[in-house]
């Protein structure tokens, strides 16, 4: 499956160690779950994404530029830039 998704298994299974570290994914016998903690951060991030995807649609760009820049926007920035940015009043007049 990591193959298919252009990831090398050794990445993802790094990354499945660091998530279960955290405390984010319980992992029993090759299935995967979100922990309580994991499904908090899961929701403040879909949360934010839909904020973004809102504010860049109430900027004037089609639904599929709006997918397109919140993505980026996600990817790129942490989510304390992406809360002020949500946050200052000059934007969101």
């Amino acid at each position: 499956m990591a193959l298919s998704l252009g990831y090398a298994r050794s990445s993802v299974s790094i990354a499945i160690k660091q998530l279960k570290k955290a405390g984010y994914i319980d992992l029993i016998k090759n299935n995967i779950t979100l922990t309580e903690r994991g499904s908090m951060l899961a929701q403040e991030s879909l949360k934010s994404y839909q904020q973004v995807y809102r504010w860049i649609l109430a900027l004037g760009l089609t639904s599929y530029e709006a997918r397109l820049y919140a993505d980026k926007l996600e990817s790129d920035f942490d989510q304390k830039f992406i809360e002020m940015l949500l946050k200052d009043k000059r934007l969101n007049n």
